[in-house]
């Protein structure tokens, strides 16, 4: 079959830091977050070279700081989901020393839809306000990594750059304690692991073409004539 059909399982796990500032005693300081997306769609490769994907599905992204104090400790989190929509080429080159596995470029580019948001609330010691602005980014998300091919399975592991083009911050983030302040900003980028698991949902079956069968020549029945000398 030249042309595979697949349902693909995508989901990252990657790490997140803000744009940070702080001031005052005693201080806020920022921890890394968690990045998670998880997103499926339909697939199609062509013979065991390159292909491409259609996909859609969900982010999500938090920030945590933390502050330590004479009268005790706070650690605040806050967690921003999105939806994304997505395409995704790929090609994929065999490795000499590896036959059981190869090496994948992916370059999924697509759409980041954000919901307006703002929320101003304390939190243990922090006073915390937060704005999401309504805004479309889009976004690009290069992809190196191996794939394992089976026979009715595409295996995807790898690494990957999410990247957003803003001209505004995506989320951000005020935290006042009374002494001490500080600002996080971010266009929720982050470097991320990627696995990917997609069954097979279909393929074309080449049709081989009929063979002919030599024709078989008539065998003549009629006796040989006898000549008769006179």
């Amino acid at each position: 079959a030249s042309v595979r059909y697949f349902i693909p399982i995508h989901f990252n796990l990657g790490a997140t830091l803000a744009n940070f500032s702080n001031s005052g005693e005693p201080q806020i300081n920022q921890r890394i977050g968690t990045a998670l997306s998880l997103s499926t769609g339909l697939m199609m490769r062509v013979k065991d070279r390159a292909g491409i994907a259609l996909e859609g599905g969900v982010n999500y992204q938090d920030y945590t700081f933390t502050m330590r104090s004479p009268i005790g400790s706070s650690e605040y989190t806050l967690g921003k989901y999105d939806f994304k929509a997505a395409i995704r080429p790929f090609v994929i080159f065999p490795l000499k020393n590896n036959p059981h596995s190869r090496l994948a470029l992916n370059f999924t580019t697509g759409l980041q839809f954000h919901h307006a948001a703002s929320m101003s609330e304390p939190k243990g010691l922090f006073f915390v306000n937060a704005n999401v602005p309504q805004v479309t980014t889009p976004f690009i998300a290069p992809e190196i990594g191996l794939v394992k091919t089976g026979r009715h399975m595409h295996i995807d592991i790898g690494i990957t750059y999410m990247y957003n083009f803003s001209n505004v911050d995506l989320l951000s983030i005020q935290l006042n304690s009374g002494t001490s302040q500080a600002v996080a900003t971010t266009n929720l980028n982050y470097l991320g692991l990627v696995l990917r698991f997609s069954p097979e949902v279909w393929r074309n079956r080449s049709v081989k073409p009929k063979t002919s069968k030599p024709e078989r020549r008539k065998e003549s029945n009629s006796k040989p004539e006898i000549v008769r000398s006179k």
